[in-house]
């Protein structure tokens, strides 16, 4: 990796890991307290995730294979490419 896809994963992680905090945060408002806007709460939470993560692939399209390393029986469970 280079330096900036380096710097890039640091804080893709970073805000990741931030959301996931905020997440659990917000289910358990919504555990407490089921209401219209914790419900919302929940489901921005869950957005911001999937934006965190789609990030995460776009800027690691052609460093991820779906084929395992040599070896590694693929997971049975993955449909295979």
């Amino acid at each position: 990796m280079t330096v900036v896809q380096d710097d890039l994963a640091a804080q893709i992680s970073a805000d990741l890991g931030c959301v996931r905090r905020q997440l659990s945060q917000a289910q358990h408002r919504q555990r407490v307290k089921d209401s219209e806007a914790n419900r919302a709460a929940v489901a921005a939470c869950r957005a911001r995730i999937d934006v965190v993560l789609d990030l995460f692939l776009e800027t690691h399209r052609g460093l991820l294979s779906t084929v395992p390393p040599e070896g590694v029986a693929p997971d049975p469970g993955c449909d295979e490419p």
